[in-house]
């Protein structure tokens, strides 16, 4: 028991002794106390919260505050509810805390220094100690605050820390208030029964007949921006949100072991209140409820807030279960039935094996075997709902099958896309690894029409060795890597991302390494681009990882190319390279002119083919260039992926030299594309720049990217004391750039 006593007026009411079973408890002291004039009794009634547990884990990390400095003497709570459990921890000069004796549970860790600093992030506890991480304290500008009614279930919420990208925090009107140190607090608040303003519409939506409610809520957030000084000037209720916030709510005894549990929601869009329901199966918003395997925790995926009543069908009552286990037993012993039967652990979760899933051999033409998995969405959701961030769905093939497939629906897809993880479907010798958002589960399923169940979409990720073999200038194997969904007889292929997605391929045992340039994807007409690829070495045998942003065949080749005109160049080494990674050509006669300043056009197929984008035949709307132009394509391209650097609306300018810091600018804005992001503050800019002796020739606009690059070593100045802002950029000093850019975003090796 976390405190293991209460004191009231200097007398000691220990209860230690008198605690067998694990839990949370509420003590009621009555003590005589001495309060007149100021009470008509003598009698004092002092309620106190406690947690014991027979069996408890510790929950550790380090607090740090947004300028990555650790903060001593933060407050650290673990939250069910409004009720803490166990004690509070302060973290210490290192910024590092520990809370001791949690029991297996979910929950919410609270972390606040003073009045105006505070961040709610959920945390599971199953059956060991959990290290948190790194937390982030907020100096200001965003703050999130839970708020639990005293008579409200103890929920918890996941996400609430995560509701709005910065750029939403605040209106224009805010913005000045926030950047003079003042914050913007995200404020949910939960109260129960007779604080939901709308609980007759939600009653009155229920057919008594069919449907009891068991508990009806009242969910708000609220925006307050405030000053420095924590005064607030706005608050703004906040209706809706971009993702859904996921709040679990534990069942009352009398709720638990019922049948096809939902949300009765009534909310006003703006024209009047609406009642409607939340179930199992996404609404059109992607709402939806999980109910876990003993029915005693039902889990609410929502985006718009109001009045919630949970409801559950009236006719049908089941035992209830004490545990999550596979066979449970209700009060009497008797064996129980659980709601699924048990899958063989297939897949994995974080390389273990938990999830169930079902296999299937196929025999397809020309003795093809194809071998499927398709993954059981009852163990899915649970075990993903036991680890808070970091999810990995690894569906492993060790049959030596030419074609593998994992399978799931869109259902999972969705879910998985909330919790931000990746699927890999992996052979011996190949794999391939794709997260979840990227692949749209929302917008693909538009193609099939309206009111699709997610559940009954089919969504095949697959690994296929082709048959033909090597091409001549190949030197592995071909494999083709496609995302395809299917519904009711139709098919919809995810061709394309927005980000770099990773596929793997196991080099033959007796390639020469120093025989290996460059990874590609194989056209339909058989054209071989250059993908971003490096090389590693794992259990002994030898790998291509590429990255690119497409679906397609996938090969390793050897293409060793010299240009005539950079031998004893200072960017020899770099320009072979780049060479033979076909990113850069020459213009004649194998001649590269280092030297001369790149066109924008030459700029631009640059990036393209670094990146091992398709050249596009948009339709393009400059007056300069010409569908019959041989760089249109790669501007198309650069268009569609928004990599574009053109003069304005109707010109791009291609055949003019771009300056280095023009170049700079686009080349700070590839870096988020390829995840090497970074932040800088302003003295941070004016730092790095002090030593040139040109910086005051930099442009306004140009100069935190400016900075940004020479932080990260991208860009070298033309000499020690000079940076040559307005110079133009030379075809050598950009091969370079590229270069550097795709080995320190660790795309090539």
């Amino acid at each position: 028991m976390s405190g293991k006593a209460i004191v009231v007026n200097n007398t000691i009411y220990d209860f230690e002794n008198h605690i067998k079973e694990s839990g949370v408890y509420t003590f009621s002291v009555t003590a005589k106390s001495d309060c007149a004039p100021y009470c008509d009794s003598e009698t004092a009634i002092v309620d106190s919260g406690y947690t014991y547990s027979s069996e408890g884990y510790d929950v550790s990390g380090e607090v740090k505050d947004d300028k990555n400095v650790l903060v001593a003497g933060a407050a650290v709570k673990v939250m069910k509810g409004n009720i803490q459990i166990g004690e509070t921890a302060i973290t210490d000069e290192a910024g590092i805390f520990r809370v001791k004796n949690i029991p297996s549970g979910e929950y919410n860790l609270v972390v606040s220094k003073g009045t105006t600093r505070k961040v709610v992030l959920y945390i599971y506890v199953a059956d060991a100690d959990v290290a948190t991480g790194t937390i982030i304290l907020s100096t200001g500008t965003k703050n999130t605050v839970l708020e639990i009614s005293t008579h409200a279930p103890n929920i918890v919420v996941k996400q609430l820390n995560e509701l709005f990208d910065e750029a939403d925090l605040y209106t224009s009107a805010d913005k000045n208030i926030v950047n003079a140190k003042g914050s913007v607090e995200l404020k949910l608040r939960i109260d129960e029964g007779d604080k939901a303003s709308h609980s007759d519409v939600v009653q009155a939506a229920i057919d008594p007949n069919s449907m009891d409610i068991g508990m009806i809520m009242e969910m708000s957030i609220t925006k307050l921006v405030k000053t420095f000084s924590n005064q607030v000037v706005s608050d703004e209720i906040i209706n809706d949100v971009k993702t859904n916030l996921v709040i679990i709510i534990p069942l009352e005894k009398d709720m638990q072991g019922k049948e096809n549990y939902r949300i009765v929601r009534a909310h006003d869009y703006g024209s009047g209140i609406v009642t409607e329901f939340i179930t199992t199966k996404p609404n059109n918003n992607m709402e939806y409820i999980t109910v876990n395997a003993a029915a005693d925790t039902l889990t609410l995926y929502s985006r718009y807030f109001s009045t919630f009543a949970v409801a559950y069908d009236v006719s049908v009552v089941k035992p209830s279960i004490k545990s999550n286990r596979n066979t449970s037993f209700s009060n009497d012993d008797t064996p129980l039935v659980t709601h699924d039967a048990e899958k063989e652990k297939l897949v994995l979760l974080n390389g273990q094996a938990v999830i169930g899933g079902d296999k299937s051999l196929e025999i397809e033409e020309q003795d093809v075997v194809r071998s499927v998995i398709a993954v059981d969405q009852s163990s899915l959701f649970r075990e993903i709902g036991k680890v808070e961030d970091g999810l990995l769905i690894t569906v492993p093939f060790d049959d030596g099958a030419d074609e593998v497939i994992g399978r799931l629906n869109g259902h999972e897809v969705r879910v998985l896309s909330e919790r931000s993880a990746n699927i890999e479907v992996k052979t011996k010798e190949a794999s391939y690894l794709v997260p979840a958002k990227e692949i749209k589960i929302e917008s693909l399923v538009e193609a099939f029409g309206v009111n699709v169940d997610l559940s009954d979409v089919v969504v095949d990720i697959e690994i296929s060795k082709l048959v033909d073999g090597f091409e001549e200038e190949t030197i592995a194997p071909k494999y083709a890597f496609n995302i395809d969904l299917h519904y009711h007889g139709s098919t919809v292929s995810v061709n394309n991302f927005d980000q770099f997605v990773e596929r793997r391929i196991q080099l033959p045992d007796n390639v020469d390494l120093q025989q290996i340039t460059t990874g590609v994807v194989i056209d339909e007409d058989g054209r071989m681009r250059h993908v971003p690829t490096k090389f590693l070495a794992e259990n002994g045998r030898y790998y291509a990882v590429m990255n690119s942003f497409e679906n397609g065949v996938y090969s390793v080749i050897w293409h060793d190319y010299l240009f005539s005109d950079t031998h004893n160049h200072w960017a020899e080494e770099s320009l072979g390279d780049m060479g033979a990674r076909m990113v850069i050509s020459g213009v004649a006669d194998h001649k590269y002119e280092p030297d001369r300043p790149i066109t924008r056009a030459e700029f631009m197929v640059m990036v393209i083919r670094a990146f091992g984008l398709k050249p596009q035949g948009l339709s393009l709307d400059y007056l300069d260039v010409e569908s019959g132009d041989w760089f249109s394509g790669y501007i198309g391209t650069a268009r569609q992926y928004n990599l574009i650097a053109s003069r304005s609306d109707v010109s791009f300018g291609a055949q003019e030299a771009i300056t280095r810091e023009e170049a700079t600018v686009l080349v700070a804005g590839y870096m988020k594309l390829t995840g090497l992001d970074l932040k800088l503050l302003p003295e941070e800019v004016d730092e790095i720049l002090e030593v040139y002796s040109d910086k005051n020739a930099i442009s306004d606009y140009a100069k935190y990217d400016v900075a940004v690059c020479v932080k990260s070593e991208l860009i070298m100045g033309r000499s020690e004391m000079s940076l040559a802002p307005k110079a133009y950029m030379t075809r050598a000093e950009m091969a370079v750039i590229i270069k550097k850019l795709l080995e320190k975003s660790h795309l090539i090796s």
